[in-house]
């Protein structure tokens, strides 16, 4: 009898020198201290990929920086409407410009190329659109682009869709390299147009996510490592 006693001890004894042992060893374990994981997020723009405020602006506080990653073939996209609706939603817009102007500067890998896209609405029908492309490097310089507008119909829209991407849709990327847009803007003779909202880039969002420290979370997990710039709910 005296042995099972000793034996119920030293069970006990040993399962609760196990726990002490345990708690000691992982930090944290009672969820007492907290951070928080800041994500931005560009206002009035939707984004997939990599896209990143930057300071490194042309003028102001910010721009948008759009980056190619060869590991995984990502790259990034800004757009003025949900990329899944095949080109519907967008901003209203009611003015008739001559050219699409904005700042950029970029180093992009041999043969990739980044692609700007805008398309003038009316009714539902395009009448007009953008459709600009760069590659190569532009030394570390902002460069000031004027693209011209391709009116085929001359009517006044209703509904403008912008898309900027650090790489086309239809080849893969061919290595790591990044563009950034400043001061996007619509002109007739030098005189601006009717503009979208947040077009110089300098109004950002913050979402400020909590989790314990010590632990890894599943928001944690896709900021790491696959850059996701929103909260996983």
């Amino acid at each position: 009898m005296k042995f099972i006693h000793c034996m119920r001890f030293f069970l006990a004894f040993t399962l609760f020198s196990s726990i002490l042992f345990v708690t000691a060893q992982v930090p944290n374990y009672e969820f007492e201290e907290w951070d928080s994981l800041s994500i931005s997020s560009i206002a009035s723009w939707n984004t997939l990929g990599t896209v990143e405020k930057t300071e490194n602006a042309y003028n102001g506080n910010s721009a948008v920086r759009l980056v190619n990653t060869k590991l995984g073939g990502s790259y990034g996209v800004l757009a003025n409407t949900n990329l899944n609706t095949a080109l519907n939603g967008g901003a209203s817009y009611s003015d008739m410009p001559f050219t699409m102007r904005f700042d950029i500067k970029y180093n992009l890998a041999a043969g990739d190329t980044a692609t700007v896209l805008a398309f003038f609405k009316a009714a539902g029908q395009i009448v007009a659109q953008v459709d600009f492309n760069v590659s190569g490097n532009s030394a570390d310089t902002f460069v000031r682009i004027k693209y011209p507008i391709q009116w085929i119909i001359s009517t006044t829209p209703d509904t403008l869709i912008v898309i900027l991407s650090s790489h086309t849709f239809e080849t893969p990327v061919q290595g790591d390299g990044s563009i950034v847009f400043d001061n996007l803007a619509f002109e007739t003779f030098g005189n601006q147009k009717q503009q979208l909202p947040n077009s110089n880039f300098e109004n950002w969002d913050i979402t400020s996510i909590p989790y314990p420290e010590a632990w890894y979370t599943t928001n944690l997990f896709a900021h790491d490592f696959y850059n996701l710039k929103e909260d996983i709910k």
